[in-house]
């Protein structure tokens, strides 16, 4: 339902203005908010205080994922010697087994590294070339 609202002046002539005022009709809804320019400040100051701590907050942590990336690093350095000492290891294993259960092996390794010969056999060693300086 409609009501009528006079506002302003009186209606009629304004000598003042030089204009008629009429009357006006309000609808009954929702009343016109009207934001002044503290109301705008205030929310721009809030979100100014909310990307400040988000900010802060960074800033807080960030030594913290620094060293997360270091320790990630660490492990990852560590995990590939790891790898390598484990293929070192399976080397060594199967060297073991070869000189443990392989008679040729044993042979070899004399003849290579203890200059053993069979009998009739005549074992010629060569010293390596000097290099010169």
């Amino acid at each position: 339902m409609a009501r009528r609202v006079q506002r302003g002046l009186a209606a009629g002539p304004s000598p003042i203005l030089g204009l008629f005022i009429r009357e006006r009709f309000v609808v009954n809804s929702a009343p016109m908010k009207v934001t002044s320019i503290w109301d705008l400040l205030t929310k721009f100051v809030l979100f100014l205080l909310f990307v400040a701590a988000g900010v802060g907050i960074f800033f807080w942590y960030l030594p913290l994922i620094q060293q997360n990336q270091r320790m990630r690093k660490d492990v990852a350095v560590l995990e590939s010697e790891i790898r390598a000492e484990e293929k070192a290891r399976k080397s060594l294993r199967a060297q073991t087994e070869a000189v443990m259960n392989d008679p040729r092996t044993v042979e070899r390794l004399a003849r290579e590294r203890l200059v053993y010969a069979r009998t009739n056999e005549t074992i010629f060693v060569f010293d390596a070339p000097k290099q010169p300086r």
